[in-house]
């Protein structure tokens, strides 16, 4: 990891809203989505600057899909409760 000096404009962005996401991981709300779509420009900027397939910053972006939360909702009736 480099000093704060050496970090590029995206990369400072990326650490901040890294932070953001870890501030807000546990909450059961969207909030985790949206710091991920703030991310993606970032991550996108910075991979192609072609970052080695073994840095963390790769590592990082391959598990991308654990970032956003996904909620599956089932609507139905009251008669539903009597099926399940």
């Amino acid at each position: 990891l480099k000093p704060d000096a050496e970090k590029t404009v995206d990369e400072k962005e990326l650490v901040h809203h890294l932070m953001d996401w870890l501030e807000f991981k546990e909450e059961k709300s969207d909030k985790c989505t949206k710091i991920y779509d703030k991310m993606v420009p970032h991550f996108k900027a910075l991979m192609a600057d072609n970052v080695n397939p073994n840095s963390l910053l790769a590592k990082i972006w391959s598990d991308r899909d654990m970032f956003s939360k996904i909620s599956q909702w089932i609507v139905g009736g009251d008669g539903w409760a009597y099926d399940i």
